[in-house]
């Protein structure tokens, strides 16, 4: 039972999985990309420091060096990850809940002239977008058209 509540919950968000997971990849391509660049300019900074360390002939085990290194791999690193792992969770929840007003919209239109090509003259519904779907000018269009073309 609870394999199936999972799936149906799935299904509730993945309603068209080729093009969300296309989305979910940019979202996540995105993401990696910013955070490799903070990521090389806190590096390249405290590298800089260090070389600033040895000109200025500091021993090896120096507090300086230290505390550079405690602050690099302690703190900075840790908080960056930490901070990665919650923007790539929401940014993910939000390129999926957009993908889904996206998706639903062309999905209900797919379905719509699927079932006029299978019953031509026989589509008696008429075509309706849930509410917060983008695109919600089309439907009135479509349903128009279709209403003429009877």
């Amino acid at each position: 039972m609870q394999n199936q509540t999972k799936r149906s919950l799935i299904k509730k968000f993945i309603i068209y999985p080729k093009f969300q997971m296309k989305l979910l990849s940019f979202n996540l391509a995105i993401v990696l990309i910013g955070f490799g660049c903070i990521s090389y300019r806190i590096w390249s900074s405290f590298h800089d420091l260090e070389k600033i360390g040895t000109n200025a002939n500091l021993p090896a085990d120096h507090i300086f060096f230290k505390f550079l290194d405690h602050q690099l791999h302690e703190l900075f690193f840790p908080d960056l990850l930490i901070t990665f792992l919650i923007v790539i969770v929401f940014t993910s929840l939000v390129t999926l809940r957009l993908s889904q007003k996206l998706a639903g919209p062309i999905l209900r239109m797919k379905t719509y002239f699927e079932s006029i090509e299978k019953n031509p003259g026989e589509a008696k519904h008429q075509l309706k977008f849930r509410e917060g779907d983008f695109f919600d000018d089309l439907p009135e269009v479509i349903n128009k058209a279709h209403s003429r073309l009877k």
